[in-house]
């Protein structure tokens, strides 16, 4: 998985940052948007890497389990229900 998230995120970076550095009207236009699409990846990147490991560490931790438990498994039928309508009718759900 590292790998592929490497290499899409490097490859977002790359095909944006140099219209950073495009010159006259063009450039003008171009700089905001395009640093914009290049740091977003590796935003998202580095937060793949380093929050979702220590958050999932952190929530997920044995005997750190909330009165209420959240996460529980297997998902109560409510949540189970509304699953199963949606694959059925992916029309409805997706506003198609």
């Amino acid at each position: 998985m590292a790998v592929r998230l490497t290499g899409s995120s490097l490859a977002t970076v790359t095909v944006f940052v140099p219209l950073a550095f495009l010159s006259e009207v063009t450039g003008a236009f171009f700089t905001a948007l395009s640093l914009t699409m290049a740091s977003a990846p590796v935003v998202s990147y580095l937060f793949a890497f380093l929050g979702v490991p220590l958050l999932s560490a952190v929530m997920l931790r044995p005997g750190n389990a909330s009165p209420a438990e959240p996460l529980t498994w297997p998902p109560p039928p409510a949540a189970t229900r509304f699953a199963s309508a949606s694959l059925v009718q992916r029309r409805d759900i997706t506003g198609l």
